[in-house]
């Protein structure tokens, strides 16, 4: 088990370290690329950039639970084996914390008399590396069944049940890719900033279904469960810009969406569109402190490096373009970032999560504690024991409270 334990801290540590498909995105990929541009390859190669789905840490996952499901029938056969065997003073021995006391017969004692508190707390640590199995399955049922995809979403877009709405899926390569059960909209996006802009809540309303009647809210770490799927919306928001160019005397306008990502933790952020001609749109958005929509934006217009136009953009006053045309500011939305997933072992995850938790409280709160009462000539033998799984240390002053009440009862 040491072998394995020192596995997955490095498995821990590579996670942590190299920006994971998924968990990370394209951008913080791009720039770890950047910066180590001759490890990166190598760490794609070895698949270090997608740990949970690598075959080798597949194959570990694999090996633990091997190992740990011998460790954990003997427990569970030692816990019912002591559970069974009545207690007797040849096995106070072997606990942790033991004390004989001396005390005055009571009158009509004359036979042995042995109790036993806390039996259950027997079954702690079988119970506990049980779930910890438990997990160990659901890790390896997810490397070889789930998927997981994303995209980015711009309010009033919908995700069509198919594999391809999505902008990117990772996961088994054995498992069919995510489809959702019937299509999202996302029909609203509701961010709450702090004052100082950083994000405080996130939350979005949804229209689920092929005529969207039934409505939904997904928030972060409030998914929304839609057949054997899950769908999650991450902290990932920014503004979504609709230009409007027209060309010179033309009756006909092109429409065009422009994301504009955060800049770090202010309250604004920056995109761009291409335009005929060699022309380039920077956009600048600034958002209020309440999460409202900005009523303009502020757009720069390049060629070649040079400046061409500079100045704000609101809707319903278009400004001309140089070189011909004219630029319009249609509609300012939010986007978000969704993302999918497939995992047939989350019910194992749970399952094994509550055992661990229940294995611990055990171990903790129903620690067994044994008496026996041997009959003497002028008196009686007590016997107390306290059998502590883990951690025997932190019972002492639990059992000189114990060995107190047998003294006083003399």
């Amino acid at each position: 088990m040491v072998l394995e334990v020192l596995a997955f801290a490095v498995a821990c540590a590579v996670y942590t370290l190299v920006p994971q498909v998924g968990a990370a995105g394209p951008a913080a990929r791009g720039r770890f690329a950047a910066q180590h541009p001759l490890a990166a390859p190598w760490l794609r190669a070895l698949r270090l950039d997608a740990v949970l789905h690598s075959p080798w840490f597949l194959a570990l996952l694999a090996l633990s639970a091997v190992s740990l499901s011998i460790v954990a029938l003997d427990q569970w056969r030692r816990a019912l084996r002591l559970y069974r065997r009545a207690p007797e003073p040849g096995a106070f021995g072997a606990a942790q914390h033991r004390r004989v006391v001396r005390r005055a017969r009571p009158a009509g004692a004359e036979a042995p008399r042995f109790t036993r508190e806390g039996a259950l707390g027997l079954f702690g640590s079988p119970i506990f590396h049980t779930g910890l199995l438990l997990l160990l399955v659901a890790g390896t049922v997810r490397a070889l069944a789930a998927d997981d995809a994303t995209a980015y979403v711009i309010e009033g877009e919908s995700l069509d049940p198919t594999a391809e709405a999505w902008g990117m899926h990772w996961g088994s390569a054995l498992a069919p890719p995510l489809r959702l059960p019937e299509r999202v909209r996302l029909a609203e996006l509701h961010p709450e900033l702090h004052p100082d802009g950083a994000l405080r809540a996130l939350s979005a309303d949804l229209a689920v279904g092929q005529d969207g009647a039934r409505r939904a809210r997904v928030a972060i770490n409030a998914p929304l469960a839609l057949g054997g799927a899950r769908l999650y919306l991450t902290g990932t928001y920014g503004l979504a810009v609709e230009l409007g160019v027209s060309q010179e005397g033309g009756a006909s306008e092109e429409r065009a969406w422009a994301v504009i990502e955060p800049t770090g933790g202010e309250l604004a952020g920056s995109g761009s569109l291409a335009l005929p001609g060699g022309r380039s749109v920077l956009l600048r958005a600034r958002r209020s402190a309440g999460g409202a929509l900005p009523g303009e934006v502020e757009v720069r217009v390049v060629r070649g490096g040079a400046l061409l136009l500079a100045g704000p953009l609101a809707p319903g006053a278009p400004v001309p373009l140089p070189g011909g045309g004219k630029l319009a500011l249609a509609d300012v939305r939010y986007w978000a970032e969704l993302r999918g997933s497939r995992d047939p072992g989350l019910g194992l995850a749970w399952t094994g999560f509550l055992l661990a938790v229940a294995g611990v409280s055990l171990l903790f709160l129903a620690t067994p504690v044994e008496t026996a009462v041997i009959p003497l000539s002028g008196g009686e033998e007590v016997l107390v024991a306290l059998k502590a799984e883990r951690f025997a240390p932190l019972y002492a002053e639990r059992f000189e409270r114990l060995v107190r009440d047998e003294e006083e009862r003399g």
